[in-house]
This record gives C-alpha cells, sequence and structure tokens, in this order.
C-alpha cells in the first residue's frame, strides 16, 4: 500500500513539476538525453524503476543516451572526430527510435554564461529533432550545492543556471512542449548531511532517488 501510495505520489509530482501534462501511452519508448545527469541515471535507476511500477499497464521501454558534459551541440559525442559531435548525437536519437523523449541540457553550458547562444543552439536541436515524430519534454538543470571552503562559493554559478532555465522555460513556452523545472530540487544552503550531490554539482544516490 504504501508502494503505490508513492507511484501515485511520482506520477503527481511529475505533473505539478511540469507546465503543461506530461502523457505516456501504450507501448512508449521513452528515451532521455542529455549530459552528466541524464548518464548517471543509468546507474542508480530509481525513475526508470518508478515509472516502470507506476505505469505498468502503459508496458514502457527505456533508453538512456546521456553522455558526461554533453551539450546540445554534441560535444562530447566527437569521438572520433570533435566535429562530428552533433551528428552523432542525431544518429543517435534517430536510432533510439524515442516516442517520448526527455532533453536535459543547459548544465555543461551554463559554464560559457551565454544563454542566448544556447537558446540558439538549442533550437537547431529541437528544429532538427521534429522528424523524429517523438513528442519532447524539456528538463532544467538543478542548482549547485553550497559545500563552503575551499569549495568555491556557487552563488554566481548558480545564477547562470537559473539563466539558463528561464531560456529552457522561454523554449518550452515557444515551441509548446512540456517542461520540468528541477531548479528547486536542490537546496544550496543545506547541513552536510542532507547534501543531495557528491561534489556540489551531480547528483548523489539520495540526489536521484
Amino acid at each position: 500500500m504504501k508502494t503505490l501510495g508513492f507511484l501515485a505520489l511520482l506520477i503527481l509530482a511529475f505533473q505539478s513539476l511540469a507546465a503543461s501534462p506530461i502523457v505516456f501511452e501504450q507501448n512508449d519508448r521513452v528515451v532521455f538525453a542529455g549530459g552528466t545527469f541524464v548518464e548517471r541515471m543509468a546507474r542508480f535507476g530509481y525513475l526508470e524503476t518508478a515509472l516502470t511500477l507506476a505505469l505498468h499497464d502503459k508496458k514502457l521501454t527505456f533508453r538512456n543516451l546521456g553522455w558526461s558534459a554533453d551539450t546540445v551541440r554534441g560535444e562530447s559525442r566527437g569521438y572520433d572526430k570533435p566535429q562530428t559531435g552533433y551528428a552523432n548525437l542525431l544518429a543517435n536519437l534517430r536510432k533510439a527510435e524515442p516516442t517520448l523523449l526527455f532533453l536535459a541540457y543547459g548544465a555543461a553550458e551554463s559554464w560559457e554564461g551565454d544563454p542566448a547562444k544556447f537558446t540558439t543552439d538549442y533550437q537547431r536541436l529541437l528544429d532538427d529533432l521534429k522528424p523524429l515524430g517523438a513528442r519532447m519534454v524539456l528538463v532544467s538543470p538543478v542548482l549547485q550545492e553550497n559545500w563552503g571552503k575551499p569549495m568555491p562559493d556557487p552563488g554566481k554559478h548558480n545564477a547562470d543556471l537559473k539563466a539558463y532555465a528561464d531560456a529552457i522555460r522561454k523554449l518550452a513556452q515557444k515551441n509548446t512542449l512540456p517542461h520540468l523545472d528541477l531548479l528547486g530540487l536542490v537546496n544550496p544552503e543545506v547541513p552536510k548531511e542532507k547534501r543531495l550531490t557528491m561534489n556540489s554539482l551531480q547528483l548523489n544516490d539520495a540526489g536521484h532517488r
């Protein structure tokens, strides 16, 4: 009974975080793409497991295409030649044949401090993915925790993360796409025993849970 209650809350949480409803359809092939946040989801497995249990009647299948430090330009995927990264990203997504595609970008790009360029590059990616016919969801990054000295103060970086999250929100509105805002999930100022990251940036086990 407790498990069923948790799963019901999970679905409600997904809907409350999204600006517009995220619909899971029968036999959906759910694909997650993005940087380190997505890549490490595969290590912990909480989200896929929870969604499978909560929506067992939908017969969902999942594919994780996360790649450490990847960007909307596919830069980390240029494993043969750097300039081929974007083409590799598109090829990987086409091969996965998603019907529901979660795109989680902005964390790596936020260090560049140029949300306008990010918006242009992300729009290009969205346009290039339209032929897939997949329903898409845009996911914001999470904030950086403040671990104190000798770690640097994350104030400036968190301001950049918020600017990038705002750019993602506006892109979602422009393209009429659901948007998951995860900024509020990590509180930068928390006691050490309640931290949700393993290095102030990447979620730990508790964070992914």
